[in-house]
């Protein structure tokens, strides 16, 4: 098993720090992932998915909790559903 991949041990800390995982969202923690930021394609594991809020009367989607693949970087991404490009199988 990766040990980037969240296990239900660490879920108790992650719904601490990002919020209840919310009931039906398209990906779950641990699912890998392709997507989009700033028209840059990255590849990532699923740590969280944040629920929807309503900041300052706005409401904001489902976000994704991501660990970039190989990135050092301190905070993960996060990612909007729609940044989350479909998956290719190779031929």
């Amino acid at each position: 098993m990766r040990e980037d991949i969240p296990t239900p041990d660490d879920f108790e800390q992650l719904e601490a720090d990002w919020g209840p995982l919310p009931h039906s969202p398209t990906h779950r923690p641990g699912d890998h992932i392709t997507y989009r930021l700033l028209g840059v394609e990255y590849t990532g594991v699923i740590l969280w998915c944040q629920p929807p809020y309503v900041p300052r009367g706005r409401r904001a989607p489902v976000r994704y909790v991501v660990k970039r693949d190989g990135a050092e970087q301190p905070f993960p991404d996060l990612v909007l559903p729609g940044e989350v490009l479909p998956n290719v199988m190779d031929p």
